[in-house]
């Protein structure tokens, strides 16, 4: 393959990742990467780099094991022999992208930090030859300060990454190029910065000269703003209240005119704001943004583009905050005096970003009408190669609201005008054309329009269920699972199931996955509820033998479901072939009668019958009917369970602690619920030492099972004595909550089984700080974050985030000030458990009171 293919495909992959279209991008990359030759010129070897450079940069992120090493060891052979000076500054830039990913996307695991920094060091040791290439030379840099930067994010000690930082300046001087020189002056400032956070007099006098003269650093924006920040943060340590009009008077100034200088005045307005409180904040930053508009509104075009842009994408506030929806109206004004090509993309993105932001807040009809507004300012758009992918998602988006307000016939229409433009387009929109299709028939299906919801999921299905692309092949199977889900077909639809299985049975993405799980398990309920009880049994089997061990979490849940239903039907299913000599076959049809009146909501009919099934078959000495009998009580404990009848379930459940001979499985489960039902009861009705007893009498007669239900009843009697102990004042409490998380070892995690163990840990936690034991309550603390974070859900999250904030204040009480502001610097960068943007402010703050407090000592 020539260099003119290649640098066609790096142009077309450039477009697509402008429009958003990364995974679109990747294939292609990977797809020509994959059939190129070893390079024959340098324009050939050059254009490889360039291409397995950005392919590496977009793999980063999603990567498995190797993969990046393998690309770019594929890349030195392709390029092997070619030792033009342009072929080694375009292998070396390839090499760096393997670290720089890691600027791109929000990481907040550790392991790849460091998987990252060992690469950079690499990649530090493999390019420092100081007569090299400058952009090899540049290659040595951009790694360099990505490899202290990761130091930064590992918690290294300041003063070793100043002097990291101070080396790559000295190694700089003399450089010539402006990315060398500012690469040079970011490291001096982050010294000087570091520097004086460790208490050095001279670093606000090297920060202010770092600043303003020329002669030292490159004079760039982005120089000029860190230095800015970093002076603001040390004199906010010192309690400086000239700080702030002074950082603000920065944002004012002029000279930031191109494309660069207007991100960089972005960046820096968003981190000011971010240091402000709150409620400052709040008020401050429409009049911030609005001076920034007004600014460059007018300016280059290039600087225009990067305003709209950074504003489109900033309205997030996983972004950057307090840039709202009045900030994008008052942009998207200033846009429309904005004529040039150049800022179409941009001015488009904005414009359909107001409609993304209303349809968020809850205003259908607001983002409706945006985006129509949106759609007339661009007429064209959908033949512009640049602007069609957003735009039909805009026209998605619009189609979408206008069916939230009722109006679907009009939004129908725009789905028909989706699907004819887009169906005549060559490439890079067939994910989108799949939507249209999908929402064509689901909302045509709402409606009533059956023909019509049948025609759109069988074109969705033809044109796209065996479509290579993921992304594509995913809406075919939502359009079938759509049917399937329904559960009265109207006329014109037939049944989904099959079609469904036969054309993704070996489809293996996880989406795909969990629309087939959750659609086995409909199919068995829809069996259950229509009397067909063994077929439902054998349809959640089927359900368990394919799915039983994914670790994806949605599938598991649905597992835990399917686990849920066969436990409460297979009593009943399985008993259908009656004994010989008993009463067997009129005990069962007594309990599938009583299960159905059960189900319609008729206890106080059920449970007769019930007692009539139990007093039977314990007359009838049969070890089939003794098990029918337990079924029976089983399903009456239930009914006194959900009733709340705490004597009436004290008495069932005991009748069910005792096994029939030859007891199996289902009996062995029966009696571990009558043991937790039991000691539920003797809890409510106050005899706390009864349930104890209870309690432990499960704990014994579990300890051997491997059974997950009963390792899940055993667990839950182990930690609920554990909390009994504990209320009473008991000084096995916290022995018992150490018993509690050890028979939860060895199972398959689950949301229920992790909450309980994050429960137990903060019980423990707040025992061993009433007894003084600072050691065992910080090791506590710390385990419930690890839970949290390896299955953070709302449960989990909420007390992840008060143990980060308890070890926090452990640490403090007992002068552990660098641990403390460790902590809270953990917290400052952990959104992953859900803190406020208040509470990740406060811990910043604290972080910085902490570290000043344990440097006074």
């Amino acid at each position: 393959m020539h260099g003119g293919m290649l640098r066609d495909a790096i142009e077309e992959a450039h477009a697509l990742v402008d429009r958003g279209e990364q995974g679109l991008a990747l294939q292609l990359l990977v797809r020509i990467l994959d059939a190129a030759a070893p390079a024959e010129d340098p324009d050939a070897a050059c254009a490889v780099a360039e291409a397995t450079g950005m392919a590496v940069r977009l793999l980063g992120p999603v990567a498995a094991p190797g993969e990046l090493a393998g690309r770019l060891e594929r890349l030195d052979r392709l390029v092997a022999g070619q030792t033009d000076d342009r072929v080694r500054e375009a292998q070396a830039d390839a090499h760096l992208q393997q670290v720089e990913w890691i600027h791109d996307v929000e990481v907040d695991d550790p392991v790849v930090f460091v998987d990252v920094l060992r690469a950079a060091e690499e990649l530090v040791a493999r390019y420092a030859d100081p007569d090299a290439p400058v952009g090899v030379r540049t290659a040595w840099a951009e790694a360099k300060l990505t490899e202290v930067v990761l130091r930064a994010w590992l918690g290294r000690p300041a003063e070793e990454r100043a002097v990291g930082l101070e080396t790559l300046a000295l190694a700089l001087e003399g450089e010539a190029t402006s990315r060398l020189r500012e690469i040079r002056s970011d490291a001096l400032v982050r010294a000087a910065a570091l520097r004086g956070g460790l208490g050095d007099a001279d670093a606000s006098e090297v920060l202010w000269r770092l600043a303003a003269d020329a002669s030292i650093v490159a004079r760039s924006a982005v120089a000029r703003h860190r230095a800015a920040l970093a002076l603001l943060d040390l004199a906010r340590a010192r309690g400086d209240g000239r700080a702030w009009a002074e950082a603000e008077a920065v944002l004012e100034e002029t000279g930031w005119d191109d494309a660069p200088g207007a991100h960089a005045r972005c960046v820096f307005a968003a981190a000011l704001l971010e240091r402000r409180d709150p409620d400052d904040a709040q008020r401050l930053a429409p009049g911030i943004w609005r001076r920034l508009i007004a600014a460059h509104a007018h300016g280059a075009p290039d600087a225009r583009a990067t305003l709209w842009s950074w504003l489109a994408a900033a309205a997030d506030i996983a972004s950057a905050p307090f840039v709202d929806a009045e900030v994008l109206a008052a942009a998207d004004a200033a846009a429309l005096d904005d004529a040039d090509d150049a800022t179409t993309p941009a001015r488009l993105r904005l414009a359909l970003r107001r409609a993304e932001l209303a349809a968020q807040a809850g205003d259908p009809g607001t983002a409706a009408e945006l985006a129509a507004r949106a759609e007339a300012r661009f007429p064209t758009a959908l033949d512009d190669p640049r602007l069609a992918a957003p735009a039909a998602r805009g026209m998605l988006e619009r189609a979408l609201r206008l069916s939230d307000i009722g109006r679907t016939p009009e939004s129908l229409a725009v789905l028909d005008r989706v699907i004819v433009e887009l169906g005549a387009r060559d490439a890079g929109t067939e994910h989108l054309e799949a939507q249209a299709y999908y929402w064509r028939g689901r909302l045509a299906r709402e409606i009533g329009d059956g023909p019509a919801a049948a025609a759109a999921v069988d074109r969705t299905v033809e044109r796209f269920a065996d479509a290579a692309d993921p992304d594509v092949r995913v809406w075919a199977a939502n359009a079938l699972f759509s049917q399937w889900q329904a559960r009265d077909p109207l006329p014109g639809e037939t049944d989904p199931v099959e079609r469904f299985l036969g054309l993704f049975a070996a489809d293996t993405d996880p989406r795909i996955l969990r629309l087939e799980a959750r659609g086995r398990l409909r199919r068995a309920v829809d069996a259950h509820e229509r009397g067909g009880t063994p077929l439902a049994v054998r349809l959640l089997e089927e359900l368990l033998g394919r799915f039983g061990d994914s670790a994806d979490e949605e599938i598991a849940d649905t597992v835990r479901t399917a686990r849920d239903n066969l436990r409460i039907l297979s009593p009943v299913a399985e008993s259908t072939v009656p004994a010989v000599g008993s009463d067997a076959h009129e005990l069962r049809l007594a309990i599938a009668e009583a299960d159905r009146l059960l189900a319609a909501g008729h206890d106080d009919a059920a449970i007769p019958l019930l007692e009539d099934v139990e007093t039977r078959a314990r007359r009838s000495g049969s070890s089939d009917d003794a098990l029918i009998g337990l079924v029976a009580v089983d399903l009456i404990a239930g009914v006194h369970a959900e009733a709340q009848r705490w004597p009436q379930l004290a008495e069932t459940a005991q009748r069910a602690l005792l096994l029939p001979e030859d007891a199996d499985h289902r009996a062995q489960r029966i009696r571990a619920r009558a043991h937790v039902r039991l000691a539920t009861a003797y809890t409510r009705l106050g005899d706390a030492a009864a349930a104890i007893g209870v309690y432990e009498a499960l704990d014994a007669v579990a300890a051997e099972s491997r059974d997950d239900e009963i390792a899940s009843a055993r667990q839950l009697a182990a930690y609920n004595r554990a909390v009994l102990l504990d209320e009473d004042g008991r000084p096995g409490a916290a022995d018992a909550y150490r018993h509690a998380l050890r028979v939860h070892e060895g199972f398959a995690a689950t949301p229920e089984r992790t909450l309980r163990q994050v429960k137990a840990l903060r019980n423990l936690a707040i025992i061993s700080t009433q007894a003084g034991l600072t050691a065992d309550a910080a090791d506590a603390h710390r385990r419930v974050i690890e839970l949290a974070l390896r299955a953070p859900d709302s449960g989990t999250a909420e007390r992840a985030r008060a143990s980060a904030v308890d070890v926090a204040t452990l640490y403090e009480r007992t002068g552990q000030l660098p641990a403390a502001a460790d902590m809270q610097a953990w917290i400052a960068a952990a959104p992953a458990l859900g803190f406020t943007r208040q509470e990740l402010g406060r811990a910043a703050r604290e972080a910085k009171r902490l570290r000043k407090a344990a440097r006074r000592r």
